[in-house]
């Protein structure tokens, strides 16, 4: 199953990068304009087959298979590309730590917090973190931190996988920070909760004040 936008007719140095999203049962693609209005450019989508959805190699075979066509098909400009990696490939997590003064020192009690509670290794992760607030327990500070990370492996795979497209990867992100990215002008500096009903899963977002406070895969 195929569906295709046909690219309006706009000079190449106002386009922005493509998005591509790796989605549980669909590969999405979108372009915008780089100017205000915000125009929609191009757009595309394929059905991931059934037999693909849960098989890494046949999924990524499958990717490849298709991006190909639907950049044709569906008239994208220029070769940058913005991605958003599956949630199911990514971790989305809450912690607390000792609060520090230095970025450095966060670093690394947010590496230790991974070793210790998730038994996750950092060192074959890609990780951001995002300082959400202070707290004090049992009279000591600590700073609750938004964790979000995937692997080494799994990251290389999909550059891999468009570098391989002579597609240019300016932007890899999770799922998370894309939905809130996508929706800013929408909730504005309100407490607003954002929902992402998914074929494999539901990612939920709350955004304060222009920055994510909460963010949660189901």
């Amino acid at each position: 199953m195929l569906f295709t936008l046909q690219a309006l007719n706009f000079s190449r140095k106002r386009f922005g990068p493509i998005a591509v999203d790796f989605g549980g049962d669909s590969l999405k693609l979108l372009q915008l304009s780089a100017e205000e209005p915000t125009r929609v450019v191009a757009a595309a989508s394929a059905v991931v087959p059934a037999t693909a959805r849960r098989d890494l190699g046949a999924r990524q075979a499958f990717f490849a298979q298709m991006l190909p066509r639907l950049l044709q098909r569906g008239g994208f400009q220029g070769r940058r590309v913005i991605c958003s990696l599956p949630a199911s490939q990514s971790l989305v997590q809450h912690l607390e730590v000792p609060a520090v003064e230095d970025e450095q020192s966060l670093e690394l009690q947010v590496q230790l917090q991974l070793r210790e509670r998730m038994d996750v290794d950092p060192e074959r992760m890609v990780v951001r973190y995002f300082p959400i607030a202070r707290v004090t327990r049992d009279g000591q500070p600590m700073q609750d931190v938004l964790c979000l990370a995937a692997g080494r492996e799994v990251v290389m795979r999909y550059i891999e996988l468009l570098g391989g497209l002579k597609l240019n990867v300016v932007g890899m992100h999770s799922e998370a920070m894309a939905l809130h990215a996508a929706l800013e002008h929408v909730h504005g500096g309100q407490a607003t909760c954002l929902i992402d009903i998914g074929a494999a899963t539901t990612k939920m977002v709350i955004v304060q004040d222009g920055a994510m406070a909460m963010a949660k895969t189901i």
